[in-house]
């Protein structure tokens, strides 16, 4: 993994910011979105490119990338966004009612300082969320993309994705930073495929038989995703293996004096 060093990510650019529905949405963004719409003042650590802050006014953003940054400002968001290193925030005193990063601390060795300081910049009584990469089903999918689609590329290395996590690891991490009342569970899709990518890639594949393995697999998954299979299905098969399954975990603690 990276450790403490911050480096500036250009090649993560992705537009795609709207929730049409509860069907093609993500449930992970849904259930982020229900807990920002409760708070007044708000911090997004490593904000990106302005996802939740082009939804939410009242977010602040912090962010180490100028190209994210960039990209954000041309959305129109209207939070101001700071340029700094997460490890060491630009606030001197506890001022947001919520502080939350989403994909951040699984990219560093020294998880503990950073959410440490997401609980420094938090208020007493504020809220902090923290969300990572889950082990489960979606990882083992993610590692035969990884065999049969982008071996020896950085694509889907694990420094590149991050370190996936356990819900004790995160609640560990949150508790020690000072953070009570810790609740951690899994959210968001159980299992996300990519049928196709493995199909234009066959030919090139090495394995032939992993990648006909992998094929089946991430059909299986993609077709249970589509806004289609949940509609039809009133996302029953999310709604029953999202919480134990899936791809992300949130942690949610309150910061007590």
């Amino acid at each position: 993994m990276t450790g403490n060093k911050v480096e500036e990510w250009n090649d993560r650019i992705n537009s795609n910011t709207i929730l049409d529905n509860k069907f093609k949405s993500n449930p992970f963004d849904v259930a982020l979105i229900a807990q920002l719409k409760k708070h007044k003042k708000i911090l997004e650590v490593g904000c990106g490119q302005g996802k939740f802050m082009s939804i939410f006014p009242n977010i602040t953003g912090l962010e180490y990338s100028r190209k994210f940054i960039e990209v954000a400002k041309k959305r129109g968001v209207k939070g101001k966004i700071y340029r700094g290193d997460a490890f060491k925030m630009p606030f001197k005193k506890p001022s947001f009612d919520l502080v939350f990063s989403t994909g951040l601390i699984e990219h560093y060795n020294k998880k503990q300082k950073l959410v440490n300081e997401h609980t420094r910049v938090t208020k007493t009584g504020g809220k902090c969320i923290i969300t990572v990469p889950s082990i489960g089903p979606d990882a083992y999918l993610v590692n035969l993309m990884r065999e049969t689609v982008y071996k020896g590329t950085k694509k889907y290395d694990p420094q590149y994705l991050g370190e996936r996590m356990k819900r004790k690891e995160l609640k560990e991490l949150m508790e020690t930073a000072g953070l009570k009342k810790v609740v951690v569970y899994n959210i968001g899709i159980p299992v996300r495929g990519q049928p196709m990518l493995i199909l234009r890639n066959f030919r090139k594949s090495k394995n032939k038989i992993l990648s006909l393995y992998a094929f089946i697999l991430h059909s299986i998954a993609y077709i249970t995703t589509t806004s289609i299979f949940r509609r039809i299905t009133k996302d029953f098969l999310v709604k029953l293996f999202s919480r134990k399954y899936g791809h992300s975990l949130i942690g949610i603690g309150i910061k007590r004096s």
